[in-house]
């Protein structure tokens, strides 16, 4: 496992459970030099959606951010849902 797929578990939880924390995907974003405006030019919407995406603030009662949900667990080699296991 190299440095950028490391993750910070929280104690008493799997990487299944919890995921990755905002600050987890930063860093491992930031290790790989992808910055949030990167993202957010490269997909044509502003740097505060993906913000919105990385921390998951639910619209309503669905959570917005498929195509940067898809993006950063790409540019992370990464599924999904190995990222937000609890978001559709």
């Amino acid at each position: 496992m190299s440095e950028a797929d490391t993750v910070i578990q929280q104690p008493g939880h799997t990487a299944d459970q919890c995921g990755m924390s905002p600050v987890e995907i930063k860093a491992a974003l930031m290790i790989r030099g992808i910055t949030f405006k990167k993202i957010a030019a490269d997909l044509g919407v502003t740097s505060g959606a993906i913000t919105q995406t990385v921390h998951q603030y639910q619209s309503g009662k669905k959570y917005k951010g498929f195509r940067v949900r898809q993006y950063i667990a790409q540019a992370l080699n990464k599924q999904v849902d190995e990222i937000w296991p609890n978001i559709n």
